[in-house]
């Protein structure tokens, strides 16, 4: 089914709707996508920095979505073949311990179990 976004867009802005609170949103995050909250300093401040598309005064709590019937929901195809690629990847590297940020130990973590 095809879908003509701006006018969806423009129909949900006319509703005039109060945007959801951060409560409704992680309870959202929590019930339907079972996001579980992770600490703050699992994401070293200097990969905020490196990120163009995060404002990192804005961020007051982080959330990760490890449950692969999830997962396998909200990705797309391309978005799979990436992971699946990444967990196929058998090339190892040394990387330097001060590059070492609880992201990647998180990040490696996940991948190890399969979940991404």
């Amino acid at each position: 089914m095809d879908y003509d976004y701006i006018k969806l867009a423009n129909k949900l802005k006319n509703l005039k709707l109060s945007p959801p609170t951060k409560e409704f949103i992680e309870h959202i995050l929590m019930k339907k996508f079972k996001a579980v909250e992770i600490p703050l300093y699992s994401i070293h401040p200097d990969d905020y920095k490196n990120d163009d598309e995060v404002d990192e005064s804005k961020i007051y709590k982080l959330f990760t979505i490890t449950n692969p019937d999830i997962l396998n929901k909200i990705c797309n195809n391309e978005e799979k073949e990436i992971f699946e690629d990444e967990r196929n990847d058998k090339i190892e590297i040394d990387v330097p311990r001060d590059e070492i940020t609880n992201n990647n130990l998180i990040m490696n973590i996940i991948k190890v179990i399969g979940y991404l």
